[in-house]
């Protein structure tokens, strides 16, 4: 049912009713942003259906595609079988070695593209499926926990070892056994390095590569040194990019390995790890590093401060100023005589300080009036 939900009726029981007693489900998706969301959700869950919401139109076609293949499948399948392995992992390492217990039900789905089935119903369903999820990794187990449908599994010596290996492989990157993987991330792009445990003239290393927007590319790798392959992962936008692994001996896929890698902002917008550079700008400028906001008010004034009256100054400069006006008037002053003749007694000592001495004032004084020409005469007659 595709509507807005926006035709003032809320009593549905009856239909509801009849379409529980017919073995109808109803989903309903709920078209815009007034669409009464609450009443269409109630609705597909009492219908047994699903519920979903768009406000785009091209988002319509999927939804209804999507529903009709949902639809078309029964999900709860309680039959008995025995698990088959879809991909050596290392999850089931040595588990299932040996076979194991049937089991009585599951709830059957659809395996992510990235998601690697480890195991499989009898109906190629998935039953144990990991993948990539961002920078962290999920596992799904499609059967129950409860010892409802897993009942032979409970009494089963080697189940516990499952659920911690499940576990595990959450936590770490414990896929990689002898493995060795490394990403190493540049400005546009990613160098991945696989060193395989074991490689030999017909292993071939290929990546499947997914970015945020479900677009995949599958990437090749070359062998750079034995035993050592490189894959160059364009990365043009920033996001997580889904990084599924496959070594292939031959026809034959040996291990999958799920990681990813991070495209982040340009590098000189990404935070420091160190903070070496900052401390060393602190101490040339003398500054100091605030971590909380309390510190903010914590500055120490160099010296008080605080407001002046001037008042007294400016009435004393007032009274004098007065007072030499008084003065002028009384005594019929010319204001620009006195203001010249002070200028000129300025000049004549500036004058004066720039003139230097005579260096023997005296000598020159006692010179004054001798006759010079006697004196040559009388040297002459002693000669």
């Amino acid at each position: 049912m595709l509507t807005d939900g926006q035709d003032g009726h809320r009593s549905y029981d009856t239909v509801l009713k009849t379409i529980q007693e017919e073995k109808i489900t109803l989903s309903c998706v709920a078209i815009g942003s007034g669409a009464d969301q609450n009443t269409l959700t109630k609705m597909a869950e009492n219908g047994g259906g699903r519920y979903y919401y768009s406000d785009a139109s091209q988002k319509l076609p999927r939804i209804f595609a999507q529903e009709i293949f949902l639809s078309a499948k029964q999900y709860l399948i309680q039959e008995m079988f025995v698990p088959v392995i879809g991909n050596s992992h290392e999850i089931i390492q040595t588990i299932f070695s040996e076979g194991s217990p049937p089991l009585y039900g599951y709830i059957a789905a659809t395996p992510k593209q990235t998601a690697t089935v480890i195991l499989k119903s009898h109906r190629d369903d998935p039953i144990l499926t990991i993948w990539q999820y961002g920078l962290g990794k999920a596992i799904a187990w499609n059967t129950d926990a409860s010892n409802e449908w897993t009942r032979d599994f409970a009494g089963w010596d080697p189940y516990a070892q499952l659920w911690k290996n499940m576990i595990d492989s959450t936590l770490s990157d414990s896929q990689l056994d002898g493995d060795h993987l490394e990403i190493v991330s540049h400005s546009s792009s990613a160098t991945v390095i696989y060193e395989p445990e074991e490689a030999s003239s017909s292993t071939q290393i290929t990546a499947i590569v997914t970015d945020e927007a479900g677009e995949q590319q599958e990437i090749l790798f070359y062998a750079t040194a034995p035993g050592k392959y490189e894959g160059e992962i364009p990365m043009s936008k920033q996001g997580v990019y889904r990084i599924n692994i496959r070594n292939q001996q031959g026809e034959e896929i040996v291990k999958n390995i799920n990681t990813a890698a991070a495209m982040q902002y340009s590098a000189e917008y990404r935070p420091e790890q160190t903070s070496t550079a900052f401390e060393q700008f602190l101490a040339q400028i003398g500054g100091i590093q605030i971590e909380t906001p309390d510190q903010v008010f914590e500055t120490i004034l160099t010296g008080p401060m605080s407001k002046q009256d001037l008042s007294d100054l400016f009435l004393w400069t007032a009274a004098i100023l007065f007072l030499i006006d008084v003065i002028v008037r009384r005594w019929n002053l010319d204001y620009m005589e006195m203001l010249q003749n002070i200028l000129q007694r300025a000049g004549k000592i500036k004058r004066a300080l720039r003139t230097p001495p005579a260096k023997n004032p005296d000598k020159r004084d006692s010179l004054q009036g001798i006759d010079t020409d006697a004196l040559l005469q009388k040297k002459k007659d002693r000669q």
